[in-house]
């Protein structure tokens, strides 16, 4: 039981939540390598940080692959200074050395769920989505299949209306004029009972 106090009043609320990963970290550390980024992936909640350091021998780069061009740190000498971007909204960021094939990485932004009143709270950003982006949600009950819940909000969050079931949500931000998007973040998970 999940006890909320509304106005005074202790409300039980039947449910459980799972977020898709525990306590993410607030900044993340990536190297880029010889030919490779390490680690190949990493997760930040959202309003993290990640941060390239140029530990290799060459020249390397981090610039976004998602079409929608939120960074690009520029060629860095070995041991120049480290790149860092903020990422404020839910969703999965692929990213490449642009000087070196096949040198990719990823920037994984979980989405939150947890029960409320009504139904489950459900968190994808935040801060204010900068002008000209907004984001998708998508929610998935226990056999069905995904479907849109909300396109091209700039909201950071919403409740859900729910009495009871096994819920699934995911978002992306995505670029307005253009359509391109991040992919998909994991999906977090809620039970009302």
């Amino acid at each position: 039981m999940l006890a909320l106090v509304i106005a005074g009043t202790t409300v039980a609320v039947p449910a459980t939540a799972r977020d898709v990963a525990a306590a993410p970290e607030t900044e993340a550390h990536v190297d880029a390598r010889e030919e490779y980024f390490y680690p190949s992936s990493v997760t930040v909640r959202r309003g993290g940080t990640v941060v390239w350091d140029w530990t290799g021998e060459a020249t390397h780069d981090a610039v976004d692959e998602t079409g929608m061009a939120l960074f690009d740190s520029g060629p860095t000498p070995p041991g120049g200074p480290s790149f860092s971007f903020t990422f404020v909204a839910a969703g999965s960021y692929p990213y490449v050395c642009t000087l070196h094939a096949g040198m990719s990485g990823r920037v994984e932004v979980p989405i939150r769920a947890a029960a409320a009143v009504g139904g489950a709270t459900v968190v994808w950003s935040s801060d204010t989505v900068p002008d000209g982006f907004a984001l998708d949600v998508q929610v998935k009950r226990t056999g069905q299949r995904w479907r849109s819940w909300l396109e091209g909000t700039t909201e950071l969050r919403e409740t859900y209306p729910a009495v009871s079931g096994a819920f699934r949500f995911r978002a992306r931000l995505r670029l307005v004029t253009t359509g391109a998007s991040s992919d998909w973040s994991g999906a977090a998970s809620i039970t009302i009972a």
